[in-house]
């Protein structure tokens, strides 16, 4: 490929033993490609033992390039972090655009690589949503529209917020003018780690509400809470201060209800009311009507699942991902 010209974006996709998902990611893709500046594909296989590779390669997909993370990094990265950086260190696009393994990327998600490869923006933000017709697939995708409204509003602000690696685009210059992963160092979020560095080096972000990326609904509500033990380790910031003054404003009203009814029970209603409300408007917004209705229960769900997950990281600081132990966010063995 190397006497090929360049192509003007780079779609870069981890796997771990993704054998399953693997096939449908890259197919959705592909179905993007067509009326999108040329791209490529690089898949880097993260130690999978379930044939991801193999499968990769049977799609058919064209220029698919297929990449081996064989090991633990030495440097104390996440093999997360290390597929990545080895992937778009590998890419020859101008843009970069990240998703996962498990995704399903919309129909012209690739119609706007041209505001990232142009140079009209530096970061381009999406969102990522929950398949499925249960609670937990529309409740968490009430997640990922707070989530993402957050940081577009902390942005706004002049602050460092975050994005998801789900649907996440950049150019391949800024990433390596802040020394990729290798000086931003370990991070179990490494999505947040990234886009809080390109902030902060003053590149010009744009988040899109509208692009999300399809993925599965967690199993279960403890999956859920096994994931947040992960986030919950990211670097906090003014991103973290807003997610818990949130909690917080309707935490702290319940308790006080529940102590001395009356009056308190009045606000803390006005309170739930409106903050169902706001999101319920968002949701709509972004035509997530599924997440509009369950609304009303999201605040509920995500304090209970902040104290499981609290809990949790309690009785065991150890996180497992991507089939690595982490100990403050530094991979330990077994």
């Amino acid at each position: 490929m190397s006497g090929a010209a360049a192509p003007d974006v780079s779609i870069v996709v981890t796997a771990h033993d993704a054998a399953e998902t693997v096939s449908r990611c890259l197919a959705s893709i592909d179905a993007t490609r067509a009326a999108a500046p040329p791209s490529e594909v690089l898949l880097v296989d993260d130690r999978s033992e379930d044939g991801t590779a193999e499968a990769a390669r049977a799609t058919g997909v064209s220029g698919l390039v297929v990449l081996r993370n064989e090991g633990l990094p030495t440097a104390g990265l996440t093999t997360r972090q290390t597929s990545l950086d080895q992937g778009i260190r590998a890419a020859r696009g101008g843009a970069i655009y990240l998703t996962d393994v498990d995704g399903r990327v919309p129909s012209g998600w690739l119609a706007r690589a041209d505001e990232v490869s142009s140079g009209r923006v530096d970061v381009l933000v999406g969102r990522v949503r929950y398949e499925g017709r249960g609670l937990l697939s529309a409740l968490m995708t009430c997640d990922g529209v707070v989530y993402q409204f957050l940081c577009s509003s902390l942005d706004a602000l002049g602050a460092a917020s975050g994005g998801v690696a789900g649907n996440l685009a950049f150019r391949r210059e800024a990433y390596l003018a802040v020394g990729g992963f290798e000086r931003l160092g370990p991070s179990l979020t490494e999505d947040l780690l990234l886009v809080r560095a390109l902030q902060r080096a003053r590149f010009r972000v744009r988040f899109d509400a509208r692009s999300a990326v399809t993925v599965p609904a967690p199993a279960s509500w403890s999956s859920i809470v096994a994931r947040g033990r992960r986030t919950s380790r990211g670097e906090s910031g003014l991103l973290g201060l807003a997610i818990a003054l949130a909690l917080v404003s309707l935490a702290g009203p319940a308790v006080v209800a529940a102590a001395t009814g009356g009056a308190a029970l009045g606000f803390l209603a006005a309170r739930w009311l409106l903050g169902a409300g706001v999101l319920a408007f968002l949701c709509l917004e972004r035509g997530e009507l599924r997440a509009a209705a369950v609304a009303p229960l999201f605040e509920p769900f995500a304090l209970a699942t902040a104290a499981a997950v609290l809990a949790a990281r309690a009785v065991s600081p150890d996180v497992v991902w991507g089939g690595v132990r982490y100990r403050k966010g530094l991979p330990v063995g077994d």
